[in-house]
Order: structure tokens, then C-alpha cells, then sequence
């Protein structure tokens, strides 16, 4: 996975000197460039939430067991639109390309917490996947807290 995020920097850096100063040959085979490394990138989730969906053992105790089953349609879901992208850069024009891996980023983003999430599922994320061990701290922290207010200051009346 990290082996091609880390190849993004270079199509990314491509297609924008490509845009900048190119013509339209050099903007074409930026895009199709840029849209075959990010369908990469996006095939390499296929096999770790195929993996994760037949051993739940390996999930924390908050996430459903099914949640990596509706996970594997996101990564097609990039890979196919990649591919549109690409032969449309290629084919037609690279602009409607480059706003298609736009919202493709745009796409991922909105669907981090899974496919059918709730926008605001988003937002307490951190919470609901927090450690056992944390939320444990957390709780006797808060308690520690809520007694020392009820408690009256150090040399006030007993």
C-alpha cells in the first residue's frame, strides 16, 4: 500500500508541469499516468479488506464484523473510475480528467468511514474506534475530574 502512495508525488508533480507548461500531447499522457498509478494505489486496498472480511479476528472489538464486506466495493469503485479518467484524457481531453480524479479524491474522502456512512459518522470516528485501554483512561480522568470539582478546595470549609 505504502509502496504506491508513495509513487504519487511523482504523477502528481507531472501532471502539474504538464498543465502548466505542456501541450496538449504532454497533458494527456499526464493524466493517463497520474489515473494508472491512483488505480494502483486504490487495487492494493482489494486484497487487505479481502483478507480483513474473512478473519474479523483481527478487528477491534467496535468495528461490525461486516464492515469490510461493503468496504471492497470502494477500491473497484476508484479503479473503474480511474480507468474512465484515463481514456478520457486520453480520448477526448485531459480537463474533464483532471476533474474527475478530483472528485475521485473528493469521493474517497466522503467515503473513508465506509460506503453507506453517514457524514456525521465521520466526525465521531476517532471516538467510536478508540482503544479499550483509552476509553478506560478516559473514563477514570474524567471521574478524577468530576470529583475533584465536587470536592470543596484544600482550606475551605470541611
Amino acid at each position: 500500500m505504502s509502496g504506491t502512495a508513495a509513487l504519487i508525488p511523482f504523477p502528481t508533480g507531472v501532471l502539474a508541469d504538464a498543465l502548466r507548461v505542456g501541450d496538449i500531447a504532454d497533458q494527456k499522457a499526464a493524466v493517463v499516468l497520474y489515473a494508472l498509478i491512483a488505480g494502483m494505489m486504490c487495487a492494493t486496498w482489494l486484497p487487505a479488506f479481502t483478507h480483513l472480511r474473512r478473519h474479523p479476528e483481527f478487528l477491534t472489538l467496535q468495528l461490525p464484523t461486516s464492515i469490510f464486506s461493503r468496504q471492497v466495493l470502494r477500491p473497484f469503485v476508484d479503479i473503474v473510475v480511474h480507468i474512465v479518467a484515463a481514456m478520457l484524457g486520453w480520448f477526448i481531453h485531459p480537463a474533464p480528467a483532471v476533474v474527475i480524479v478530483v472528485l475521485v479524491v473528493g469521493y474517497c474522502a466522503w467515503t473513508s468511514q465506509g460506503i453507506d456512512a453517514k457524514p456525521c459518522a465521520t466526525l465521531r470516528a476517532p471516538c467510536e474506534l478508540a482503544t479499550r485501554k483509552r476509553r478506560v483512561r478516559r473514563r477514570a480522568l474524567c471521574r478524577k475530574q468530576s470529583r475533584r470539582r465536587d470536592s470543596p478546595p484544600p482550606g475551605g470549609p470541611q
